[in-house]
């Protein structure tokens, strides 16, 4: 859709590539609101409309199917629902860090990217949103040094937790946070793996109050995106 729409930009070409990625083939519901809204005002605002239809539509507290919500959209294209605070959304707990739904992995990277491009960062050069599917445990479910060893709670919490292909997952196993950082810089560092990986990696250690830290340095900055676009929203919407 990107290359057809004339002025699109490239983030609104990866946010379009974030949506793909994350959603099931047969839930791309997005692809028709946005289509309309793109007929209806010839791409003006474009990039800011998918903002708020995804934080909306699939970033809400709004439990009715998806099929049904996304019908909202087709009557008033800047319906709102209450977004889900990024407290609840990365805070959820599992029994296992791999049933972490990808979507919230696949929406920092795109929050992180926004803010690493603002600031002229060269990791996003080579950023584009890829299919991964493997939860990679920053610190492992069974690290070869007993040492290492975490509590359950802290293991499977988002913050020590990204999403990364499979090829990527293997290469690092059971090794712990120094081995594992030698290797990210090595062989991944600035080629658009994982924007979450190249926060983690610059730490000099990998213990529970840099975990912590980094989780709630990820809320803020999903928290930060939210409320952003609700404003310039806000500005928009009639």
């Amino acid at each position: 859709m990107q290359r057809s729409s004339q002025g699109s930009t490239p983030d609104f070409a990866l946010l379009q590539s974030m949506l793909y990625h994350s959603q099931q083939m047969t839930t791309q519901y997005w692809l028709t609101p946005l289509l309309k809204f793109l007929l209806e005002n010839n791409n003006e605002n474009a990039e800011l409309y998918l903002k708020h239809l995804d934080n909306n539509l699939l970033c809400s507290e709004a439990n009715a199917p998806l099929i049904k919500r996304t019908h909202r959209y087709l009557v008033n294209a800047w319906y709102t629902e209450a977004v889900l605070d990024a407290n609840i959304s990365l805070n959820q707990i599992y029994s296992n860090g791999t049933q972490y739904p990808h979507y919230w992995f696949y929406k920092l990277e795109y929050i992180l990217y926004l803010k690493l491009k603002s600031k002229d960062s060269k990791l996003v050069d080579n950023f584009r949103m890829t299919a991964k599917n493997s939860v990679e445990h920053v610190t492992p479910q069974n690290p070869r040094i007993k040492k290492e060893v975490i509590s359950d709670d802290l293991l499977h919490t988002f913050g020590n937790l990204a999403l990364v292909t499979g090829s990527v997952n293997s290469e690092m196993t059971d090794d712990g946070f120094t081995v594992k950082q030698a290797k990210f810089k090595e062989r991944h560092k600035g080629k658009g793996v994982s924007l979450k990986l190249e926060y983690i990696y610059e730490n000099t250690q990998w213990k529970k109050e840099e975990i912590e830290t980094h989780h709630n340095k990820m809320i803020e900055e999903f928290n930060l995106y939210l409320s952003a676009v609700s404003t310039k929203c806000k500005g928009i919407a009639k």
